[in-house]
């Protein structure tokens, strides 16, 4: 999203990308899941691997449980980091 003319050049470094999505359950409570992924678009060695470009360097997900009818979140709630 570009608000502005940019006069300089510029070269992309890095991307997130962010996706929410929310469903309701038979049994009341609605999920919603949230997944956070980075993505490099040159090779990079991390610590552990080796990325290529393009790839997800990180993933974050995590899903929250709420009650719709009386709007209370239970304690059930789920969230990881996965490198890709």
């Amino acid at each position: 999203m570009q608000s502005t003319e940019i006069s300089t050049r510029r070269s992309l470094i890095h991307t997130r990308s962010v996706r929410f999505e929310s469903y309701q359950r038979q049994e009341g409570l609605s999920d919603t899941e949230g997944r956070l992924v980075d993505v490099k678009p040159i090779s990079i060695q991390l610590p552990s691997r080796q990325v290529p470009a393009g790839e997800a360097v990180r993933r974050y997900y995590s899903r929250w449980y709420r009650d719709a009818k009386t709007g209370t979140e239970p304690q059930s709630t789920e969230s990881s980091e996965r490198t890709a």
